[in-house]
């Protein structure tokens, strides 16, 4: 009823005829929306693994305990784990969603699998660039696997 009578669209309004024709998000819009998925998913990831460990983790010497030791410990564990896990993949966020913009930036967008293969080798590369040459080839070879991966994905879904 109310949109007969506001006359509401469902189509997204643009203000510029530039952004209609757009198929894909801006390089801020995206690395925007890279760091915050990082963050919120390794948050996540990582508070439900550090609350496990605090489940499962017993006091020492067979001393038992009360439940609010139990939910302090598994709180304390799950914050923990989850604050150190979204910052890193919060960070890799980061790196992928420049890298891809610098990349598709100069290749102008002509092979974006490629372009998104290069962004997750590099961004893993770059993420592991202070523990040494070896630790980069890995890292880099990881997310490059992990980014082409994904666009197998997407190319079998059908996106």
């Amino acid at each position: 009823m109310s949109k007969a009578l506001y006359s509401l669209s469902d189509s997204p309004e643009f203000l510029f005829d530039e952004e209609r024709s757009m198929k894909r998000r801006s390089w801020s819009e995206n690395l925007t929306f890279l760091t915050g998925l990082g963050y919120l998913g390794g948050t996540l990831a990582g508070g439900g693994v550090g609350a496990y460990q605090g489940l499962i983790n017993k006091p020492a010497g067979g001393m038992t305990e009360s439940r609010r030791l139990l939910l302090n410990r598994v709180l304390n564990a799950g914050g923990a784990r989850g604050a150190a896990l979204g910052n890193a993949w919060g960070c890799i966020g980061l790196y992928y969603a420049a890298i891809e913009s610098l990349v598709g930036h100069y290749a102008d967008q002509e092979y974006p699998a490629l372009t998104a293969i290069a962004a997750g080798g590099g961004a893993g590369s770059l993420y592991k660039s202070m523990q040494g040459p070896r630790a980069m080839a890995v890292y880099g070879v990881v997310g490059a696997g992990l980014s082409a991966a994904n666009q197998i994905g997407q190319a079998v879904a059908g996106r």
